[in-house]
């Protein structure tokens, strides 16, 4: 696929604690098909630059409003209601250390105004546009942690723990839609992001910035796949009972820490038959044999397994009736079965709810990561890759 690029770089004024810096591509409003949209000036200096014509450079100032369509595939630009403007590459440089922009969608139409921090880059991609944040590793990851866990209100120590399992996620898939012209995207898959952090405490860039570019490794100085979910129910999953790859640092635990929060709980009915026809369609399970009739309706977990009767991975099930986590017992109820479960989530890896209540109690950061987390440590991605290039030579 070829791309016309749009490009928006902002002057990056780079800071954090430990003088940590790297840019990440952030794909944004990934699941809309986005035609026209316009941008708000919010604070800072603009200067949009044409890369082959200086003379067709625009000044902005706060509270501008910049209009974006394509056409043709190309990009059209409309400042201040004037005449349209056609560019064929384009770079949008800020000034101001709190220089950001507001993004309102045209077409489609979303209410909701998201707000971003440091560049944007803009593409062409089957008339509809590919629109890229660059941004700074840090804002970006508050963003992140604002979306994925600031709503626990949990302290400083939880979002320290949040801000590294993100931060290690983003540099280890730093590359994971690199074909696609950029690295993440701003859905579930990838981590969810909504733009730039919200927070008026300022708490979340701050537990960002403390833990500025620490990530999670093992003993062999690779970045983990620190996941994480929401609940664990009383215990997490090893890795291999959900992705059939058994890691050493994602082994199942008893979690009490996660035994009694909002996501700890849960029931859903499901029609008898149309269980015993789910099991017998799909896993040719032999619901004729009385033993086995018995077994797919009377199944308890008192400690949690991997495999339902007939050996049916039990995260398929989860999948296919949009259950909350694999940890369920069934019950009978006349014609009905109850499904009486646990937690919520995958279950591998960190249990958020579990992990604020560790932080609610007094426990640091470095604790609770060690807790869910086994066999691991806490580095500077500057070290690591220092590091790394020493075990290269």
């Amino acid at each position: 696929m070829k791309y016309k690029k749009f490009f928006f770089p902002f002057l990056l004024v780079l800071f954090s604690l430990k003088g940590f810096s790297v840019n990440m591509n952030v794909s944004i409003f990934s699941d809309l098909k986005v035609s026209s949209f316009s941008v708000k000036i919010k604070a800072g200096k603009y200067t949009l630059i044409d890369k082959s014509n200086s003379e067709k450079n625009i000044h902005l100032q706060k509270n501008d409003s910049v209009n974006f369509t394509i056409s043709n595939k190309h990009i059209f630009v409309s400042v201040r209601s004037e005449k349209k403007v056609q560019y064929d590459s384009l770079e949008m440089k800020g000034a101001g250390i709190n220089a950001f922009f507001s993004i309102y969608l045209l077409k489609p139409s979303l209410k909701e105004v998201r707000s971003y921090e440091d560049n944007l880059d803009l593409y062409v991609a089957n008339e509809n546009f590919l629109i890229v944040n660059t941004i700074e590793l840090e804002k970006y990851i508050s963003g992140v942690v604002e979306c994925e866990g600031g709503n626990l209100n949990a302290g400083e120590e939880f979002l320290k723990v949040q801000a590294i399992i993100c931060r290690s996620y983003a540099v280890k898939n730093m590359k994971k839609h690199i074909k696609e012209g950029y690295q993440l995207c701003d859905q579930v898959h990838c981590q969810v992001y909504r733009g730039k952090c919200k927070d008026k405490s300022s708490n979340i860039r701050i537990a960002t910035y403390k833990t500025s570019g620490d990530v999670i490794v093992n003993d062999d100085n690779e970045i983990i796949s620190a996941t994480f979910h929401s609940n664990s129910g009383g215990q997490t999953v090893n890795s291999e009972d959900i992705w059939n790859k058994p890691l050493p640092y994602l082994r199942s635990i008893t979690d009490s820490f996660s035994m009694k929060n909002q996501h700890t709980n849960w029931e859903k009915k499901i029609n008898k038959k149309a269980w015993f026809d789910y099991l017998a369609k799909n896993y040719n399970y032999p619901i004729n044999d009385s033993v086995m009739r018995d077994s797919a309706i009377k199944f308890h977990q008192n400690t949690r397994k991997a495999y339902f009767p007939n050996h049916i991975p039990l995260h398929q099930i989860r999948n296919d009736f949009r259950l909350n986590s694999t940890f369920f017992s069934i019950y009978v109820l006349g014609d009905s079965l109850v499904f009486k479960g646990k937690g919520y989530g995958h279950g591998v890896g960190l249990s958020q709810e579990g992990a604020a209540e560790m932080s609610k109690r007094g426990y640091k950061y470095l604790d609770i990561i060690k807790f869910y987390y086994k066999n691991i440590k806490i580095v500077n991605f500057e070290e690591l890759k220092k590091i790394n290039k020493d075990k290269s030579k």
